[in-house]
């Protein structure tokens, strides 16, 4: 498990599809106004915030299927799975 970003764009179709449906999810969020920055700013807006003392910012990757060996992450990607199925009509 590399754990890399799959860069993919909206002019086709095709595998692989999970990035394929967040990048279009994304574009979504553009067009209506919006933005998905807010994960990859927020702990420089903490930081700069007088407020906060030794922020920390980790990495923390949720598997949206049942591959893990892990037991607690294999049934968190199992829910998630699920709930992708589920939210998509499937």
């Amino acid at each position: 498990m590399n754990r890399q970003k799959v860069e993919v764009d909206t002019q086709q179709l095709g595998p692989p599809w999970w990035p394929r449906w967040m990048a279009f999810a994304e574009f979504a969020a553009q067009i209506s106004g919006g933005t998905v920055e807010a994960a990859g700013n927020i702990f420089r807006r903490i930081t700069e915030h007088s407020a906060f003392e030794d922020a920390v910012n980790e990495d923390f990757w949720m598997p949206c299927s049942a591959w893990p060996v892990d037991p607690l992450q294999k049934r968190i990607g199992a829910t998630m799975g699920d709930d992708i199925l589920v939210s998509s009509g499937s």
